[in-house]
């Protein structure tokens, strides 16, 4: 979110009082009144979790067929001698592949995505060949 956690909890607490006074008294809540927003830091990186992130992530609490276990990574590569990385890992790679392609300014947010998508879809693929 880029706020300052303390800070943005006291401006919801300030607006919630003024939306509740409002409602008590059977007004509408005036926003003239409300806090000016906090603006975000803007100092953090862009990072980009295409939907294969999702269905990995998914997919190893998915309960193997085989065995009756989760589809976790330590599993995988133990039984079936499938290597897929850990969670960690695979946020970690997502951040990587995500500074990589943002540095190419001919790719918009799409392309950025689906280039991202391609290398878990690898993952996700092996995954599969045991669950089916």
């Amino acid at each position: 979110m880029d706020y300052d956690f303390a800070e943005r909890a006291g401006l919801i607490v300030e607006i919630t009082k003024i939306k509740w006074t409002a409602r008590i008294n059977n007004e509408a809540p005036d926003k003239s009144n409300f806090p000016k927003k906090i603006n975000t830091k803007n100092n953090h990186k862009q990072i980009w979790y295409p939907r294969e992130v999702v269905e990995l992530i998914n997919l190893k609490t998915a309960l193997c067929k085989q065995c009756s276990t989760p589809c976790n990574s330590n599993h995988l590569q133990t039984y079936h001698n499938i290597e897929i990385p850990s969670n960690d890992e695979i946020l970690n790679l997502a951040e990587r592949k995500s500074e990589e392609y943002s540095k190419d300014s001919s790719l918009d947010k799409k392309e950025v995505l689906n280039k991202i998508g391609e290398t878990f879809q690898a993952y996700i693929n092996r995954i599969k060949t045991i669950l089916i």
